[in-house]
């Protein structure tokens, strides 16, 4: 804590005051004013030029000592927070870079399918995740999950469910209905209080055959040969984490050549822009 008195022998407090404040290393020190002037703008001088307190003279030495000791704490405190968001900050730096680093990052291609993503979250750690793994030996998922909440849980748990959702279809154990109770470990609202929606397309690379999964997701846009008309698959399943064990409707439609296909979050149409495959 600096002690200083508005008006100095060969200077002025207040200046110097703004002068500690403007100085990075010195500007988190607390400054507390002296000032025998009894009007009302020397006070609120002195809170301009950055003084967290003022003691007017002839002070009390036991008030003195008190005020002191609580801002010294407070700066101490203040400056633990500091250090634990600076390491917050630098641990979900991280975590960001982990998890875009496991989503595509170029336009690929599989077969005759052609995949361009855009991801771009609200945050630094979303809940959203795309992807796409082979099926078999001509079929190929792509999928869009979207888990609630953001930050750091939301993140973990979409990297998880994905890692268990590619899981599932690479080794050919994908089950529509029974998807829910597979993801439960990691997607329940009743042990994490995440929910999330997602929707999965499974394309036969040789006959153009889509299979659409919609559990509680904003609709599939399909064209069938990248012009109108545009087939809109709504959900058809409650979104995964609700404990939902019922029939999934299977969602048919056939691509010819230049057919599109485009998935997308819920906030995408008011952002104009988003996590798009």
């Amino acid at each position: 804590v600096v002690l200083m008195d508005i008006e100095l022998p060969d200077g002025n407090g207040l200046e110097l005051c703004r002068e500690l404040k403007e100085d990075p290393a010195l500007k988190n020190i607390p400054v507390v004013m002296l000032t025998g002037l009894d009007d009302k703008l020397s006070v609120i001088s002195a809170f301009n030029a950055g003084a967290v307190d003022y003691i007017r003279k002839p002070y009390i030495k036991e008030e003195l000592l008190v005020r002191i000791r609580t801002h010294a704490t407070t700066a101490a405190l203040m400056g633990e927070l500091r250090v634990k968001n600076a390491r917050l900050t630098g641990e979900m730096n991280l975590a960001a870079k982990v998890q875009r680093s496991m989503l595509p990052s170029r336009p690929s291609r599989r077969a005759a399918i052609s995949t361009v993503v855009r991801f771009d979250p609200n945050s630094k750690l979303a809940g959203d995740m795309v992807g796409q793994c082979a099926v078999g030996e001509h079929e190929y998922a792509f999928y869009l999950l979207d888990v609630s909440g953001h930050g750091t849980g939301a993140a973990l748990v979409a990297v998880a469910t994905v890692g268990q959702l590619t899981q599932l279809l690479a080794e050919g154990t994908f089950d529509p209905e029974g998807l829910e109770q597979e993801l439960s470990n990691v997607l329940s609202l009743e042990r994490t209080g995440l929910y999330g929606t997602l929707a999965l397309v499974l394309v036969d690379s040789r006959s153009g055959d889509l299979r659409v999964y919609n559990y509680g997701h904003p609709p599939v846009l399909v064209s069938e040969d990248g012009r109108r008309p545009v087939h809109v698959l709504e959900a058809t399943a409650p979104p995964i984490g609700f404990g939902y064990g019922g029939q999934i409707e299977e969602q048919r439609v056939r691509l010819r050549a230049g057919g599109r296909v485009l998935l997308f979050v819920d906030d995408a149409k008011e952002r104009q822009r988003g996590a798009a495959l």
